[in-house]
Protein backbone atom coordinates (compact mmCIF):
# COMPACT_ATOMS: atom_id res chain seq x y z
CA UNK A 1 0.00 0.00 0.00
CA UNK A 2 3.04 2.56 0.62
CA UNK A 3 3.97 2.82 -2.81
CA UNK A 4 0.78 3.12 -4.34
CA UNK A 5 -0.06 5.49 -1.98
CA UNK A 6 2.87 7.56 -2.33
CA UNK A 7 3.14 7.34 -6.11
CA UNK A 8 -0.35 9.37 -6.11
CA UNK A 9 1.18 12.07 -3.58
CA UNK A 10 3.87 12.52 -6.26
CA UNK A 11 1.59 12.51 -9.17
CA UNK A 12 -0.86 15.03 -7.26
CA UNK A 13 2.23 17.26 -6.53
CA UNK A 14 3.57 17.14 -9.58
CA UNK A 15 0.33 18.31 -11.14
CA UNK A 16 -0.20 21.11 -9.20
CA UNK A 17 3.44 22.08 -9.89
CA UNK A 18 2.71 22.08 -13.91
CA UNK A 19 -0.60 24.24 -13.19
CA UNK A 20 1.47 26.78 -11.55
CA UNK A 21 3.98 26.82 -13.95
CA UNK A 22 0.94 26.65 -16.55
CA UNK A 23 -0.36 29.67 -15.13
CA UNK A 24 3.35 31.59 -15.22
CA UNK A 25 4.01 30.50 -18.66
CA UNK A 26 0.92 31.59 -20.12
CA UNK A 27 1.42 35.49 -18.80
CA UNK A 28 4.79 35.25 -19.61
CA UNK A 29 3.81 34.55 -23.31
CA UNK A 30 1.14 37.33 -22.96
CA UNK A 31 3.44 39.99 -21.65
CA UNK A 32 6.53 38.95 -24.87
CA UNK A 33 3.69 40.00 -27.17
CA UNK A 34 3.28 42.93 -25.91
CA UNK A 35 4.39 45.96 -28.19
CA UNK A 36 5.64 48.57 -26.04
CA UNK A 37 5.02 53.06 -27.48
CA UNK A 38 7.78 54.74 -28.38
CA UNK A 39 9.68 57.25 -26.14
CA UNK A 40 7.81 60.95 -26.50
CA UNK A 41 10.00 63.75 -27.85
CA UNK A 42 10.80 64.27 -24.51
CA UNK A 43 11.30 61.91 -22.52
CA UNK A 44 11.76 61.58 -19.16
CA UNK A 45 14.87 62.23 -16.58
CA UNK A 46 16.20 59.12 -15.57
CA UNK A 47 18.12 58.54 -12.52
CA UNK A 48 20.11 55.29 -12.77
CA UNK A 49 21.46 54.47 -9.47
CA UNK A 50 24.30 52.16 -9.18
CA UNK A 51 24.94 50.82 -5.06
CA UNK A 52 28.92 49.53 -4.47
CA UNK A 53 30.78 47.66 -2.64
CA UNK A 54 34.30 46.60 -3.54
CA UNK A 55 33.57 46.33 -6.58
CA UNK A 56 36.92 47.56 -8.43
CA UNK A 57 36.76 45.03 -11.03
CA UNK A 58 33.87 45.80 -11.76
CA UNK A 59 32.37 49.17 -12.12
CA UNK A 60 34.30 50.69 -14.94
CA UNK A 61 32.99 48.22 -17.32
CA UNK A 62 29.29 48.69 -15.74
CA UNK A 63 29.46 52.17 -16.18
CA UNK A 64 30.63 52.11 -19.55
CA UNK A 65 27.36 49.93 -20.28
CA UNK A 66 25.48 52.70 -18.94
CA UNK A 67 26.95 55.55 -20.74
CA UNK A 68 26.95 53.44 -24.16
CA UNK A 69 22.88 54.04 -23.51
CA UNK A 70 20.74 55.00 -26.38
CA UNK A 71 19.02 57.00 -24.05
CA UNK A 72 19.37 60.76 -25.03
CA UNK A 73 22.70 61.46 -22.70
CA UNK A 74 20.95 64.77 -21.47
CA UNK A 75 18.18 62.96 -20.12
CA UNK A 76 19.77 60.26 -17.21
CA UNK A 77 22.29 60.59 -14.96
CA UNK A 78 24.23 57.59 -12.96
CA UNK A 79 24.66 57.87 -9.32
CA UNK A 80 27.12 55.22 -8.03
CA UNK A 81 26.75 54.92 -4.15
CA UNK A 82 30.31 53.90 -2.59
CA UNK A 83 28.72 51.51 0.52
CA UNK A 84 31.77 51.04 2.49
CA UNK A 85 34.00 49.73 0.16
CA UNK A 86 37.20 48.35 1.42
CA UNK A 87 38.63 48.73 -2.37
CA UNK A 88 39.37 51.59 -4.83
CA UNK A 89 35.70 51.94 -6.08
CA UNK A 90 35.08 54.85 -5.38
CA UNK A 91 38.42 56.34 -6.62
CA UNK A 92 37.58 54.31 -10.12
CA UNK A 93 34.08 56.07 -10.44
CA UNK A 94 35.70 59.35 -9.84
CA UNK A 95 38.59 58.74 -12.46
CA UNK A 96 35.57 58.38 -14.89
CA UNK A 97 33.50 61.32 -13.33
CA UNK A 98 36.54 63.71 -14.64
CA UNK A 99 36.41 62.56 -18.05
CA UNK A 100 32.83 62.42 -18.56
CA UNK A 101 31.50 64.94 -16.28
CA UNK A 102 29.79 65.44 -12.94
CA UNK A 103 26.30 66.19 -14.37
CA UNK A 104 26.13 62.73 -16.06
CA UNK A 105 28.22 60.90 -13.57
CA UNK A 106 27.81 61.43 -9.67
CA UNK A 107 29.66 59.60 -6.38
CA UNK A 108 28.09 59.50 -2.88
CA UNK A 109 29.93 58.28 -0.65
CA UNK A 110 28.63 56.46 2.72
CA UNK A 111 31.34 56.96 5.30
CA UNK A 112 30.96 60.52 4.29
CA UNK A 113 27.17 60.72 5.40
CA UNK A 114 27.19 57.78 8.31
CA UNK A 115 28.96 57.71 11.41
CA UNK A 116 29.70 54.62 11.18
CA UNK A 117 29.11 50.92 8.96
CA UNK A 118 25.79 49.39 9.04
CA UNK A 119 24.43 46.20 9.21
CA UNK A 120 22.47 44.77 6.42
CA UNK A 121 21.97 44.60 2.64
CA UNK A 122 22.72 47.65 0.05
CA UNK A 123 18.73 48.90 0.88
CA UNK A 124 20.42 52.09 2.90
CA UNK A 125 22.71 52.60 -0.18
CA UNK A 126 19.56 52.52 -2.99
CA UNK A 127 18.14 55.04 -0.34
CA UNK A 128 20.70 57.58 -0.05
CA UNK A 129 20.52 57.04 -4.03
CA UNK A 130 16.90 57.99 -4.59
CA UNK A 131 17.25 60.77 -1.49
CA UNK A 132 19.76 62.45 -4.17
CA UNK A 133 18.18 61.59 -7.56
CA UNK A 134 16.66 64.11 -9.66
CA UNK A 135 15.02 62.17 -12.22
CA UNK A 136 11.35 61.50 -12.43
CA UNK A 137 12.30 57.54 -12.71
CA UNK A 138 14.19 55.70 -10.89
CA UNK A 139 16.08 52.29 -12.23
CA UNK A 140 18.67 50.61 -10.45
CA UNK A 141 21.12 47.80 -11.40
CA UNK A 142 24.12 46.20 -9.83
CA UNK A 143 28.03 47.28 -10.09
CA UNK A 144 28.70 43.82 -11.74
CA UNK A 145 26.54 43.97 -14.15
CA UNK A 146 26.54 45.31 -18.08
CA UNK A 147 23.10 46.71 -19.65
CA UNK A 148 22.54 46.57 -23.26
CA UNK A 149 22.25 50.10 -25.04
CA UNK A 150 18.53 49.95 -25.26
CA UNK A 151 18.10 49.03 -21.03
CA UNK A 152 17.22 52.40 -20.04
CA UNK A 153 15.09 53.38 -22.96
CA UNK A 154 13.31 49.95 -22.96
CA UNK A 155 12.45 50.12 -19.01
CA UNK A 156 11.36 53.85 -19.37
CA UNK A 157 9.03 53.28 -22.10
CA UNK A 158 7.29 50.45 -19.60
CA UNK A 159 6.23 53.03 -17.92
CA UNK A 160 3.54 53.92 -20.72
CA UNK A 161 0.80 55.07 -18.01
CA UNK A 162 0.81 56.87 -15.09
CA UNK A 163 -0.52 53.93 -13.22
CA UNK A 164 2.36 51.99 -13.54
CA UNK A 165 4.58 52.07 -9.99
CA UNK A 166 7.11 49.09 -10.72
CA UNK A 167 9.02 47.83 -13.51
CA UNK A 168 10.96 44.56 -13.27
CA UNK A 169 13.65 43.82 -16.54
CA UNK A 170 15.10 40.51 -18.27
CA UNK A 171 18.48 39.48 -15.96
CA UNK A 172 20.86 37.12 -17.92
CA UNK A 173 24.03 35.07 -17.06
CA UNK A 174 26.80 34.63 -19.39
CA UNK A 175 27.76 31.36 -19.12
CA UNK A 176 30.89 31.15 -20.84
CA UNK A 177 32.14 27.35 -21.70
CA UNK A 178 31.71 25.84 -18.34
CA UNK A 179 28.73 23.62 -17.30
CA UNK A 180 28.50 25.20 -13.89
CA UNK A 181 27.67 28.77 -15.26
CA UNK A 182 25.29 27.49 -18.15
CA UNK A 183 23.10 25.97 -15.07
CA UNK A 184 23.45 28.75 -12.96
CA UNK A 185 22.42 31.18 -16.17
CA UNK A 186 19.52 27.89 -16.64
CA UNK A 187 18.10 28.97 -13.62
CA UNK A 188 18.33 32.27 -13.52
CA UNK A 189 16.00 32.29 -16.95
CA UNK A 190 13.58 30.15 -15.17
CA UNK A 191 13.63 32.66 -12.32
CA UNK A 192 12.84 35.71 -14.79
CA UNK A 193 10.91 33.71 -16.73
CA UNK A 194 8.36 32.77 -13.30
CA UNK A 195 8.78 36.37 -12.08
CA UNK A 196 7.52 38.07 -15.68
CA UNK A 197 4.69 35.27 -15.78
CA UNK A 198 3.55 36.05 -12.23
CA UNK A 199 3.91 39.65 -12.60
CA UNK A 200 1.55 39.18 -15.26
CA UNK A 201 -1.09 37.35 -13.50
CA UNK A 202 -1.29 39.36 -11.07
CA UNK A 203 0.95 37.70 -8.31
CA UNK A 204 4.58 38.89 -8.73
CA UNK A 205 6.63 37.45 -6.84
CA UNK A 206 10.29 37.38 -8.64
CA UNK A 207 12.15 41.02 -9.46
CA UNK A 208 15.74 41.21 -9.86
CA UNK A 209 17.77 44.25 -8.29
CA UNK A 210 20.12 44.12 -11.50
CA UNK A 211 17.01 45.37 -13.31
CA UNK A 212 14.06 47.26 -11.57
CA UNK A 213 12.36 50.58 -11.94
CA UNK A 214 9.91 52.99 -10.53
CA UNK A 215 8.50 56.55 -10.26
CA UNK A 216 10.36 58.69 -7.48
CA UNK A 217 7.20 59.74 -6.70
CA UNK A 218 5.97 56.00 -5.93
CA UNK A 219 9.03 55.16 -3.53
CA UNK A 220 8.49 58.62 -1.32
CA UNK A 221 4.53 58.16 -1.50
CA UNK A 222 4.47 54.52 0.22
CA UNK A 223 7.55 56.62 2.81
CA UNK A 224 10.43 53.79 2.13
CA UNK A 225 12.76 56.66 2.00
CA UNK A 226 12.86 60.25 3.80
CA UNK A 227 13.66 63.24 2.15
CA UNK A 228 15.78 64.94 4.29
CA UNK A 229 19.14 65.61 5.49
CA UNK A 230 19.07 64.44 8.48
CA UNK A 231 18.27 60.90 6.92
CA UNK A 232 18.37 58.20 9.92
CA UNK A 233 21.63 55.85 10.09
CA UNK A 234 19.17 52.71 9.94
CA UNK A 235 16.85 53.67 7.04
CA UNK A 236 16.39 50.04 5.28
CA UNK A 237 13.86 49.97 2.49
CA UNK A 238 12.33 46.77 1.87
CA UNK A 239 13.84 44.01 -0.46
CA UNK A 240 13.20 44.55 -4.08
CA UNK A 241 10.49 42.08 -4.39
CA UNK A 242 9.22 43.06 -1.08
CA UNK A 243 8.62 46.76 -2.69
CA UNK A 244 7.43 44.92 -6.01
CA UNK A 245 4.54 43.38 -4.03
CA UNK A 246 4.01 46.45 -1.84
CA UNK A 247 3.30 47.84 -4.88
CA UNK A 248 1.75 45.61 -7.26
CA UNK A 249 -0.74 45.38 -4.49
CA UNK A 250 -1.58 48.78 -4.25
CA UNK A 251 -5.10 49.60 -5.55
CA UNK A 252 -4.17 52.43 -7.95
CA UNK A 253 -0.76 51.26 -8.72
CA UNK A 254 0.60 48.37 -11.35
CA UNK A 255 3.23 46.44 -11.60
CA UNK A 256 4.86 45.69 -15.42
CA UNK A 257 7.61 43.25 -16.70
CA UNK A 258 9.81 45.22 -19.42
CA UNK A 259 9.04 43.23 -22.49
CA UNK A 260 12.08 44.96 -24.86
CA UNK A 261 14.02 41.96 -26.09
CA UNK A 262 16.84 45.15 -26.52
CA UNK A 263 16.45 46.07 -22.37
CA UNK A 264 18.74 43.30 -21.20
CA UNK A 265 21.28 43.10 -18.15
CA UNK A 266 23.97 40.46 -18.08
CA UNK A 267 26.01 39.43 -15.42
CA UNK A 268 28.20 36.99 -14.41
CA UNK A 269 27.85 32.80 -12.94
CA UNK A 270 29.14 33.01 -8.91
CA UNK A 271 32.41 31.92 -9.58
CA UNK A 272 32.94 29.26 -6.52
CA UNK A 273 30.20 27.17 -4.95
CA UNK A 274 30.70 29.53 -1.67
CA UNK A 275 29.49 32.21 -3.28
CA UNK A 276 27.02 30.75 -5.01
CA UNK A 277 25.45 29.13 -1.55
CA UNK A 278 25.93 32.48 -0.01
CA UNK A 279 23.63 34.30 -2.97
CA UNK A 280 21.31 31.41 -3.07
CA UNK A 281 20.51 31.23 0.77
CA UNK A 282 20.06 35.47 0.65
CA UNK A 283 17.02 34.55 -1.67
CA UNK A 284 15.31 31.36 -0.31
CA UNK A 285 15.17 33.55 2.68
CA UNK A 286 13.84 36.27 1.44
CA UNK A 287 11.37 34.20 -0.04
CA UNK A 288 10.16 32.43 3.17
CA UNK A 289 9.03 35.53 4.36
CA UNK A 290 6.99 36.25 1.23
CA UNK A 291 3.89 38.41 2.58
CA UNK A 292 0.36 37.11 1.33
CA UNK A 293 -1.02 33.41 1.73
CA UNK A 294 -1.25 32.68 -1.85
CA UNK A 295 2.70 33.55 -2.48
CA UNK A 296 3.59 31.78 0.34
CA UNK A 297 1.38 28.80 -0.67
CA UNK A 298 3.19 28.92 -3.69
CA UNK A 299 6.62 29.00 -2.46
CA UNK A 300 5.76 26.13 -0.11
CA UNK A 301 4.26 23.73 -2.69
CA UNK A 302 7.09 23.90 -4.80
CA UNK A 303 9.62 23.08 -1.48
CA UNK A 304 7.06 20.25 -0.80
CA UNK A 305 7.04 18.81 -4.39
CA UNK A 306 10.96 19.02 -4.33
CA UNK A 307 11.06 17.36 -0.88
CA UNK A 308 8.87 14.36 -2.16
CA UNK A 309 10.97 14.29 -5.24
CA UNK A 310 13.76 13.75 -3.56
CA UNK A 311 12.30 11.56 -1.34
CA UNK A 312 10.77 9.50 -4.09
CA UNK A 313 14.29 8.96 -5.56
CA UNK A 314 15.42 7.61 -1.99
CA UNK A 315 12.62 5.25 -1.29
CA UNK A 316 12.85 4.02 -4.71
CA UNK A 317 16.28 2.20 -4.29
CA UNK A 318 14.28 -0.05 -1.77
CA UNK A 319 11.39 -0.17 -3.65
CA UNK A 320 11.37 -0.72 -7.48
CA UNK A 321 7.94 -0.96 -7.90
CA UNK A 322 7.86 2.87 -7.43
CA UNK A 323 9.48 3.70 -10.53
CA UNK A 324 6.47 4.13 -13.04
CA UNK A 325 5.48 6.92 -10.31
CA UNK A 326 8.98 8.56 -10.59
CA UNK A 327 8.95 8.53 -14.09
CA UNK A 328 5.68 10.26 -14.49
CA UNK A 329 6.59 12.54 -12.34
CA UNK A 330 9.74 13.62 -13.87
CA UNK A 331 7.84 13.46 -17.53
CA UNK A 332 5.31 15.77 -15.97
CA UNK A 333 8.17 18.23 -14.09
CA UNK A 334 10.22 18.71 -17.32
CA UNK A 335 7.24 18.95 -19.47
CA UNK A 336 6.04 22.26 -17.23
CA UNK A 337 9.69 23.91 -17.13
CA UNK A 338 10.40 23.29 -20.75
CA UNK A 339 6.87 25.08 -21.70
CA UNK A 340 8.39 28.18 -20.19
CA UNK A 341 11.56 28.34 -20.29
CA UNK A 342 11.69 28.00 -23.83
CA UNK A 343 9.84 31.61 -24.52
CA UNK A 344 11.84 33.13 -21.88
CA UNK A 345 15.11 31.54 -23.27
CA UNK A 346 14.55 33.04 -26.53
CA UNK A 347 13.67 36.34 -25.19
CA UNK A 348 17.14 36.23 -23.34
CA UNK A 349 19.19 34.68 -26.46
CA UNK A 350 19.64 31.47 -24.90
CA UNK A 351 18.04 28.80 -26.37
CA UNK A 352 20.93 26.83 -26.61
CA UNK A 353 20.86 26.24 -22.82
CA UNK A 354 17.77 24.25 -22.98
CA UNK A 355 19.64 21.17 -23.95
CA UNK A 356 21.35 21.35 -19.58
CA UNK A 357 17.88 21.00 -18.70
CA UNK A 358 17.37 17.13 -18.78
CA UNK A 359 21.00 16.81 -17.11
CA UNK A 360 20.39 19.24 -14.89
CA UNK A 361 17.15 17.86 -12.84
CA UNK A 362 19.26 15.40 -10.47
CA UNK A 363 22.15 18.03 -9.16
CA UNK A 364 18.41 20.66 -9.05
CA UNK A 365 16.32 18.55 -6.58
CA UNK A 366 18.44 18.09 -3.62
CA UNK A 367 19.85 21.99 -4.27
CA UNK A 368 16.22 23.16 -3.78
CA UNK A 369 15.48 21.29 -0.45
CA UNK A 370 18.73 22.41 1.09
CA UNK A 371 18.87 25.46 -0.08
CA UNK A 372 14.99 26.56 1.33
CA UNK A 373 15.88 24.89 4.71
CA UNK A 374 19.10 26.99 4.89
CA UNK A 375 17.03 30.10 3.73
CA UNK A 376 14.40 29.47 6.37
CA UNK A 377 16.67 28.48 9.03
CA UNK A 378 20.23 30.33 9.35
CA UNK A 379 21.05 33.94 8.80
CA UNK A 380 22.56 34.76 5.45
CA UNK A 381 25.19 37.31 4.97
CA UNK A 382 26.00 39.66 2.08
CA UNK A 383 30.04 41.03 1.67
CA UNK A 384 30.88 40.30 5.56
CA UNK A 385 27.07 41.91 7.18
CA UNK A 386 24.36 39.92 8.15
CA UNK A 387 21.45 40.32 6.37
CA UNK A 388 17.54 39.81 7.50
CA UNK A 389 15.10 40.27 4.91
CA UNK A 390 12.32 42.81 6.35
CA UNK A 391 8.56 43.49 5.68
CA UNK A 392 8.38 46.20 6.92
CA UNK A 393 10.44 49.77 6.26
CA UNK A 394 12.59 50.89 9.06
CA UNK A 395 11.30 54.72 8.86
CA UNK A 396 8.42 55.79 9.00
Amino acid sequence: MLVPGFGILLVTLALLYAALFAVWASGLRRVLSRVLAPLPKEPPFVSVIVPARDEATEIEACLESLLGSDYPATAYEIIVVDDFSHDDTAARVEAMQRTVGPDRLRLIRLSDRLDHEYEGHKGVALAWGVHDAIGRLILTTDADCRVSPGWISGMARTFDETRVGFVAGAVRIEPGRSLWGALQALELAGLVGIGAGALERGRPNLCNSAAIGYPRRVFEALRVVQRSPEMPERVTPWDDELLLMKIADHPKLVARFCPDPGAIVTTHAEATLRAFWAQRRRWAATGARYPGVLRGLSVRLIWVFYAALLAGLVVLAFRPALWPFVAAVFAIKVLAEATLLMPILRHLGQSRLLAWLLPGQLLQIPYVVIVGVSGAMGQPSWKGRRFEPELTPAIS
